[in-house]
């Protein structure tokens, strides 16, 4: 990974309900916007919002199945996030 895209996904980290969300990810092959405020204790709304920072940082990907929108991590995050997520739970 180059270091421009690391900056991009380490600021877009850098907020503890992205963490949140990104450690959600990791314990789910993918996961609706709705499972993931309700574990995260926050709105869907709000969730949304920081799922598209995390899209546009190219941290997660999103898509559609039927009426709901599904996320999960991108296959080369995987290792990345076990990482940080490991050293702060």
């Amino acid at each position: 990974m180059k270091i421009p895209q690391l900056e991009k996904i380490l600021k877009a980290l850098a907020y503890e309900k992205r963490l949140e969300i990104m450690q959600t990810l990791s314990q789910h092959k993918f996961a609706s916007v709705g499972y993931i405020a309700d574990k995260i204790n926050l709105s869907i709304h709000a969730t949304s919002k920081h799922l598209a920072i995390l899209e546009h940082a190219k941290a997660v990907i999103g898509y559609r199945e039927g009426n709901y929108i599904m996320y999960k991590l991108r296959p080369k995050m995987h290792g990345l996030i076990r990482s940080i997520i490991g050293r702060i739970s």
